[in-house]
């Protein structure tokens, strides 16, 4: 191996090894989080096929090398180089631009992915002669592998979003992670409108989700960009750009004026009234407040929110 080769081995190594500080998903990292594993595996032997013919066939290597060179130099990219950049785009928010964050994330992939992979093809030479080309960009193109390794990568984002967008609801993933912070957000919120109770006798009179989190949401929800979206559950369709409101949180309107105990010998049970609380179809989630000891908490019993006895699923994105 010659001193620069085992200059560029030692730079993928150190690469690597930086990015398994930041990888925290594991294999595949962000992307299986973003989508389902089925589409997301058809979009990778795409891009394998992609790759050896843009970088390898279209530069001097036979198919079979150039498919095994690949797939192994995507998985070296998937499974070991891709945590920087993931830990990067994982801060999207409480209302992110679900096409534009995948495109980025492909740009962004692409890119890193460009470099990383040119080098791991550089270790193996071309083995079939081509024939001479007159036109001077075809010259640059066939001694160029970084430059190959680049338009291939970039070719890839359009044939990414085509693959990876062809079910109607395609971002399970990215749903799942911006329902949390919803839900994480409404914590806070209504946990700010149940210490507000402290020392009252009646619930004030509140009109919407709106009224709740514009009013008792702490400075830190309220000063995040999209804040307003907590009151609604995600579910993304293949080209939405922003929270599209299908799923709101409904609030209780008989909860205005209700009683609560502030005397310490008033031993009435007044029991719990659900505060607020989103179904479809077969998800269910909300909060009560007890009217006893001013206590307030989330859950997902449908009797307690006011749905009766219809079963519950935990969320899984859509």
């Amino acid at each position: 191996m010659t001193p620069r080769s085992r200059a560029r081995l030692a730079g993928i190594l150190v690469f690597c090894a930086i990015s398994g500080v930041a990888f925290a998903n594991g294999s595949m990292g962000l992307a299986l989080e973003m989508f389902d594993i089925r589409t997301w595996s058809i979009y990778v032997l795409a891009m394998v096929g992609l790759e050896a013919w843009l970088i390898g066939e279209k530069g001097g290597y036979d198919w079979q090398r150039s498919l095994l060179i690949s797939a192994f130099a995507n998985g070296s990219t998937a499974f070991f180089c891709t945590g920087m950049i993931g830990v990067a785009l994982h801060s999207f928010g409480y209302n992110p631009d679900p096409l534009l964050y995948v495109t980025e994330m492909l740009f962004w992939f692409g890119l890193g992915s460009a470099y990383i992979e040119s080098i791991v093809w550089s270790f193996w030479k071309p083995n079939v002669q081509l024939p001479p080309t007159e036109h001077r960009f075809g010259r640059i193109y066939r001694k160029s592998l970084v430059l190959r390794s680049f338009l291939a990568h970039m070719a890839g984002v359009p044939v990414a979003l085509v693959i990876l967008l062809s079910p109607s609801h395609p971002y399970e993933g990215l749903s799942s992670l911006v329902h949390y912070q919803r839900r994480m957000a409404m914590d806070r919120v209504m946990k700010s409108f149940g210490e507000s109770l402290a020392g009252k006798d009646m619930v004030p009179a509140i009109g919407s989700m709106d009224q709740i989190v514009s009013t008792y949401a702490p400075d830190y929800v309220k000063s995040r960009e999209g804040a307003w979206a907590i009151a609604y559950v995600p579910e993304y369709t293949r080209f939405d750009r922003s929270e599209q409101r299908r799923h709101p949180w409904q609030w209780n309107p008989a909860v205005s004026g209700a009683t609560l105990t502030t005397d310490g010998n008033d031993k009435t049970d007044r029991g719990e009234i659900w505060l607020c609380r989103v179904s479809w179809n077969d998800y269910t989630e909300g909060y009560v407040l007890d009217r006893n000891t001013g206590l307030v908490s989330r859950t997902s019993d449908p009797e307690k929110l006011g749905y009766g006895g219809k079963p519950t699923r935990p969320y899984a994105g859509g």
